[in-house]
């Protein structure tokens, strides 16, 4: 029940945050135990138990019906946005994990320092392709509110793409409030520059990146990939980030999960009266033009952390400047959606990642 409830509602606290991800996420899967509570109500003839049992039910499996609805017509939206792929002829969703996991063995990355200096050593947690040819890099830029963060994060992702040809490059940066912006975008930099430095020694293809991140690394991957301007930089994905730092100022509060108006001022440096410059810099909206790479963007309805109407916002300024993008914005969905690997919202994001990678890659 409770988690019916959080399907249903949003509530801003980070407990139930957690608990919605998980619901939205896997609720078909604790929709059987639901059931099972329906049965039991109706065998005892406790009529409002079955009957809660029912409702608890489909509300659980509600997810997985807007998923199955998204996946319909998923395979056409990226092939008419990005071009036919070879990918696109997997399916979007696979029943048998969504019911019983995947089992994978994750792989082990190798450290590469890339920065030594006052701040300390900062490295790369490297997954090598398994391609023998030199692969495309994905540069993975982690979450955290910009004040902390694991940076291998999510290997399961990682070891995903690993096995699938590419490699990736998950890139430890610089923490707020100690080193606000733009010490993230100087460590991205710094970082490309190694990958790039070092691509025989790594397997990689120079000449192609695509910048990749979650949240707070969503906004440093936009706004380096579409700051840098550089043409090895093939695309950009962005999973739930703020994409102007003015409108998040404008809307952070105190009292919301995780005290947003601070983080934003930290990060910043200030509000935007004492940091314009560094607002300006780091808002990969603001700094879009018409020849930007192409763009992935997912958020969910149900985000309690990043407002959806960033991604909204987002997607719309590309439209308007005719930069190739595709927006996916998942009804049930709450921020962080794809830490549950086999979950609906991982399986449609991993699809569409694998037809975008492909398509800007080739």
């Amino acid at each position: 029940m409770v988690l019916a409830v959080h399907v249903l509602f949003i509530f801003n606290n980070i407990w139930s945050w957690r608990i919605t991800v998980v619901a939205a996420e896997y609720g078909h899967r604790f929709a059987m135990g639901a059931f099972l509570l329906a049965w039991i109500g109706w065998r005892r003839r406790a009529k409002f138990t079955a009957i809660a049992g029912v409702a608890a039910a489909a509300v659980l499996l509600w997810p997985l019906v807007q998923a199955i609805s998204v996946s319909r017509k998923l395979p056409e939206d990226l092939r008419r946005t990005f071009g036919a792929t070879r990918a696109a002829d997997a399916r979007p969703l696979d029943i048998v994990s969504l019911c019983i996991g995947t089992w994978r063995t994750n792989l082990k990355p190798e450290p590469l320092v890339y920065a030594e200096d006052a701040a300390g050593q900062r490295r790369i947690d490297f997954f090598r392709s398994k391609s023998v040819k030199p692969a495309p890099c994905i540069v993975l830029l982690h979450g955290g509110g910009w004040e902390r963060g694991e940076v291998n994060e999510l290997p399961d992702w990682s070891t995903h793409w690993a096995q699938n040809g590419y490699a990736v490059a998950s890139v430890q940066y610089r923490f707020a409030p100690q080193h606000p912006w733009p010490a993230q975008d100087e460590d991205v930099r710094l970082a490309l520059a190694y990958l790039k430095a070092n691509a025989a020694s790594l397997g990689i293809d120079p000449t192609r990146f695509v910048f990749f991140g979650r949240s707070a690394g969503a906004q440093i991957a936009v706004a380096c990939a579409y700051g840098m301007h550089d043409p090895a930089v093939r695309g950009c994905v962005s999973f739930y980030g703020p994409q102007d730092m003015f409108f998040a100022r404008k809307y952070s509060v105190e009292d919301d999960v995780l005290n947003s108006l601070r983080m934003v001022r930290n990060f910043m440096g200030g509000d935007p009266e004492q940091a314009e410059k560094n607002y300006t810099a780091a808002s990969g909206m603001l700094l879009a033009r018409s020849d930007s790479p192409p763009a992935l963007i997912f958020h969910g309805s149900h985000d309690v952390i990043v407002w959806n109407r960033h991604s909204q916002r987002f997607a719309a300024k590309l439209d308007e400047l005719g930069v190739s993008h595709l927006y996916l914005e998942l009804p049930w969905a709450a921020h962080g959606f794809d830490w549950c690997y086999d979950g609906v919202g991982s399986q449609l994001a991993r699809y569409s990642l694998d037809c975008f990678l492909e398509a800007v890659t080739r």
